[in-house]
């Protein structure tokens, strides 16, 4: 089922006590700044893996148009910014993107081939990164990726924590089921929107001063310019001490992996030799 290690997601699906049940849980999508996206939210059967027939709306008999839920979220969350460049973060993306832009293109909704040339990354978020393969975590790392700066896309995950109140569903019928739902994803995308005033004017002390008013914004980007500089003059120390060449050598393989991924990965290091844990349980000869 899968070939990384430690995906709940995929792995677990159906060990949920879901069995009789409409629903299994929700996929979700959430842009930037953590605000659910319209037609961003849809109902699992069984987990993230499962796959539903579009049959029951195209009216084929085509046994491959079969997708899974997260593919028509993603489609329609995302088709409402047609001309905007898309990086997606996903928990099991090493999984779900194998061959995710050839599954798309098979997509019957219009506008599914621009939708896949604007998919100019897909990336595993911080938190999720240390369950899998260090080939993954390297591969799929927000931190090489150019212009992410230093999100941690785990929107969704507060998400799911900001949806909490508002009492269970589980026994609520289909329609109700939807209202509610739409409820809360609307109740958390209004409380996110209000309180983004909050944090521009929230109260900071600074040198005996109260700042109001943005002035938080402005501290931060402030600090972000002089440690940018105090990294750029660091770096640029560091680099006196490299061997003449081996500077460009590394460019030149880092450039190549970023315009082509399926270039050899110039950030992975294989492994060689005996592991710290090996050498531990291997007994000292008397």
């Amino acid at each position: 089922m899968s070939t990384c290690s430690g995906l709940a997601a995929l792995d677990h699906a159906n060990t949920k006590c879901t069995k009789g049940y409409a629903t299994s849980g929700i996929v979700c999508t959430t842009c930037r700044h953590e605000f659910v996206l319209p037609e961003g939210a849809g109902p699992l059967q069984k987990g993230e893996r499962l796959v539903f027939d579009f049959t029951l709306f195209i009216g084929t008999t085509n046994s491959t148009n079969r997708f899974a839920n997260s593919d028509y979220v993603v489609v329609r969350s995302t088709s409402h910014s047609p001309e905007t460049k898309k990086v997606l973060s996903y928990d099991i993306v090493c999984q779900y993107g194998i061959n995710l832009r050839e599954h798309l293109k098979e997509f019957p909704l219009m506008n599914v081939e621009r939708l896949v040339d604007l998919i100019v990354a897909l990336l595993v978020p911080k938190f999720h990164a240390a369950a899998h393969k260090e080939i993954c975590r390297i591969s799929f790392s927000l931190n090489y990726e150019p212009g992410v700066g230093r999100s941690d896309m785990e929107g969704p995950e507060r998400t799911w924590f900001g949806l909490q109140g508002g009492g269970s569903t589980k026994d609520q019928g289909p329609d109700y089921w939807s209202d509610a739902m739409d409820d809360k994803f609307g109740h958390w995308n209004w409380s996110k929107l209000v309180r983004l005033g909050g944090v521009l004017s929230y109260i900071l002390p600074c040198r005996n001063l109260t700042l109001f008013s943005g002035a938080l914004l402005v501290m931060k980007y402030t600090n972000a310019c002089m440690q940018s500089t105090t990294h750029v003059d660091e770096f640029a120390a560091l680099c006196t001490d490299v061997p003449e060449g081996l500077l460009e050598l590394w460019a030149t393989r880092i450039l190549a992996w970023e315009l082509n991924r399926k270039q050899p990965n110039p950030y992975f290091n294989p492994s060689s030799g005996a592991s710290d844990h090996t050498c531990c349980a291997t007994p000292l000869n008397s």
